[in-house]
């Protein structure tokens, strides 16, 4: 039972095109003011940087730094707009995954107009026992989505070539996992070929999200509708209340 729409295509095409290209369904996150607060941020951390990977492999670190040098908070987070998910990441509230620090990185991206997309990986069955979020950027050399994964800390190359989340699908469950190589963006993190095997389960089953327009998808007006001025009660709910209400409600 699937209470989102599913559009399913076997045409390698539909899903790997340029961001001017993007279909009607696809939305990304438009500049705004909401994305100054993240841009104002980064922009000293990435200055003198040219290369779109390059950036967002500074970026990245400059993520992990905030989770490693946060103050503990014994409190845990409340889902909302990326500007809360940073917030609270700096806080070093319990709670926070791969699919808030994913969206925290790509809302920086978006800031500084690279373009950057999720892809959901539900693991060997798709029912989420084994699951992850990770993203993809599109660089303009060559131009091509290359997969960062910002939690683990790691990208992934064949050939000196960096590779998109089919790609690098296609090699690991064709058994090529010996030509692939894992780059660790971390200098605390060592992932190697263990890390692989990891992601051949992960890339089984897979979702690319349609929208990533973070900033104002998650504004309480549009997750909970006419109730949203009882976002504060209504965010203390276990989330799996919460994401049927986002379905029903907003």
């Amino acid at each position: 039972l699937a209470m989102w729409n599913i559009i399913e295509s076997s045409n390698y095409d539909d899903l790997y095109w340029h961001p001017k290209d993007a279909p009607r369904y696809f939305h990304f996150e438009p500049d705004s003011d909401k994305l100054s607060i993240f841009r104002e941020e980064i922009s000293p951390i990435i200055r003198g940087i040219v290369n779109e990977m390059d950036k967002a492999i500074e970026i990245a670190r400059y993520l992990e730094g905030i989770k490693l040098t946060r103050k503990t908070d014994n409190t845990y987070f409340r889902w909302g707009s990326p500007q809360e998910l940073l917030k609270q990441a700096k806080e070093g509230r319990i709670g926070l995954n791969c699919f808030h620090y994913t969206i925290i990185f790509s809302t920086y991206l978006s800031s500084i107009g690279i373009k950057h997309r999720l892809w959901t990986l539900e693991g060997n069955d798709g029912l989420g026992r084994v699951s992850h979020t990770t993203g993809e950027l599109f660089i303009d050399n060559p131009q091509k989505w290359v997969l960062i994964d910002v939690t683990h800390g790691a990208y992934f190359t064949k050939d000196d070539y960096p590779l998109s989340v089919l790609e690098l699908r296609a090699e690991l469950l064709k058994g090529n996992a010996g030509a692939i190589l894992v780059h660790n963006i971390f200098e605390h993190k060592k992932t190697g070929k263990h890390f692989l095997n990891y992601y051949t389960q992960l890339l089984k089953c897979i979702f690319l999200r349609a929208s990533n327009d973070f900033v104002n998808k998650y504004d309480a007006r549009i997750r909970y509708g006419m109730f949203s001025k009882f976002q504060r009660q209504l965010d203390k709910l276990p989330s799996d209340i919460i994401r049927g209400l986002d379905y029903l409600l907003g």
